[in-house]
């Protein structure tokens, strides 16, 4: 299980509370689980879903619109805002993960795009420094293409399997097709292209409820089984 750093000038992240306290609760039961700690950068996400590739992943973001947990079924191909560098992104996610029919897209958007990769002012790059800052992370440049956003960005997004999105239901998830252009939206995405067991789930960015571990604890539970029968658990 993953949750995020802390971002935005923030110094907590609930995702990363909910991730522990779920992963530690399973652990405890003897699932073979852990919860790792993922940075809040663009090209960080790739890097670290291709090194734990053969794992199961249950990725946590948080979002401040969310009133409950989610699962996310949709990833769109598009970077959006500032990450936990201080470097502003706007570019495509990915092309290769578009297929020769939705080549007209990354021409369409880098034609509207300007800089696809600038960056701000230089910062501190210790990791102290880089969760004090105060960046904006969504409007610190130019907007995402229309052809990303709305409606129009679902045409080209990497979605779940129905078997995820079916074990979210059961469990009281609630279902969303927007994950944002921001990080969450990246890991979504890639975990989906490119993981055989992947599940990217937002909670409310508030401090974690009994209503929100219950909800995600139960669907980890029933994704595991899915997934694996009783090889996730921990051998004597």
């Amino acid at each position: 299980m993953t949750g995020f750093e802390p971002f935005g000038g923030r110094t907590e992240n609930a995702s990363w509370r909910v991730a522990e306290r779920v992963a530690g609760t399973f652990a405890e039961e003897g699932f073979d689980i852990q919860a790792k700690q993922v940075p809040v950068e663009f090209d960080a996400i790739g890097p670290f879903l291709a090194h734990h590739r053969r794992e199961t992943i249950i990725s946590i973001g948080e979002a401040a619109v969310a009133d409950r947990a989610r699962l996310e079924i949709a990833g769109r191909l598009w970077q959006h805002g500032t990450d936990n560098t201080g470097k502003y992104f706007n570019r495509p996610l990915a092309s290769i993960l578009l297929s020769r029919t939705h080549e007209s897209l990354v021409a369409r958007v880098q034609a509207n795009t300007t800089g696809s990769e600038t960056s701000l002012p230089q910062r501190e790059t210790n990791d102290g420094a880089r969760r004090r800052s105060g960046v904006r992370v969504l409007y610190d440049g130019p907007r995402p293409p229309a052809a990303v956003i709305g409606e129009n960005g679902l045409e080209y997004a990497v979605r779940a399997p129905e078997n995820v999105v079916n074990l979210a239901r059961k469990a009281g998830l609630a279902i969303s097709s927007d994950a944002g252009l921001y990080i969450c939206n990246t890991t979504t995405a890639l975990g989906y292209a490119f993981l055989n067991t992947f599940a990217f789930l937002h909670v409310p960015a508030v401090e974690p409820s009994e209503k929100t571990l219950t909800a995600v604890s139960a669907f980890v539970r029933s994704l595991l089984v899915h997934a694996h029968g009783g090889d996730h658990e921990v051998q004597d």
